[in-house]
């Protein structure tokens, strides 16, 4: 047998066993992964990594009881009929979050763990609903 023959046969069977690797792989991740990001746009978790969730709904103001959040980033999924401010609440004052209205998603982060409480604060005594989790 001469070394180019068993230089081909190697080489072909090297190129079966790739093309049977890239077959028998998935090709896409699942479908119900998100990929969740901070505000600064840093991939902070993915799909199932995440922490469960708490909820709040109400109209008019609200501040929350207090909450024990640990540091990193979160989630808050917000429906708000009016004009909305979402503030959080610790030993030192208040943080406004964002001021928004409508359906939507926004992010923060959190540096240091510790007792808060959310203050929601409508225009009006509108309805709204807000769902918050911890991604990192």
């Amino acid at each position: 047998m001469r070394y180019e023959d068993l230089f081909i046969g190697i080489l072909l069977i090297i190129l079966l066993i790739v093309a049977a690797v890239r077959i028998l792989s998935p090709k896409n991740p699942p479908s119900d992964r998100q990929l969740f990001r901070n505000s600064e746009g840093k991939l902070v978790a993915i799909g199932d990594r995440q922490h469960p969730a708490g909820e709040l709904h109400g109209s008019g103001s609200l501040t929350s009881a207090p909450l024990e959040l640990t540091a990193g980033s979160y989630r808050i999924d917000y429906q708000f009929a009016a004009l909305t401010r979402l503030a959080l609440l610790d030993s030192t004052g208040e943080n406004t979050l964002f001021i928004k209205r409508g359906a939507g998603t926004e992010s923060f982060d959190l540096p240091s763990s510790g007792r808060y409480r959310l203050h929601i604060e409508p225009t009006d005594e509108s309805a709204w609903s807000i769902t918050y989790r911890h991604l990192s």
